[in-house]
């Protein structure tokens, strides 16, 4: 209970002095056009943005599939993997331990 109170109002007193310092520099309603443009070393294949309708440069479907199941969900499987072994391994150690207090004991 107590973490939720104290991370609700450290949010609001964080927001409170970011837009204290927007203000006080002066860009509290800043936007720029070189803050929405794409990254100058990023290379595609220009595609139109279904937003602003603006050609821009846009990332293949087929790479972002295969960064995703290639490299993403092995690497979640083996963290998942190493944390239910280390869960496993506790559990044993848990038992053992109190098997051999068990035999010290009697």
């Amino acid at each position: 209970m107590f973490n939720l109170v104290w991370a609700t109002i450290f949010l609001e007193a964080w927001k409170r002095y970011c837009a204290e310092l927007a203000f006080k520099w002066g860009c509290l309603n800043f936007s720029s056009p070189a803050l929405e443009e794409p990254r100058a070393n990023f290379h595609g294949r220009m595609g139109k943005n279904p937003v602003t309708g603006k050609p821009e440069p846009v990332f293949p479907k087929s790479q972002e599939l295969l960064r995703f199941y290639g490299v993403t969900v092995p690497v979640l499987c083996l963290c998942l993997t190493v944390a239910f072994y280390a869960m496993l391994g506790y559990f044993w150690f848990q038992v053992s331990s109190t098997g051999y207090m068990l035999l010290v004991k009697s």
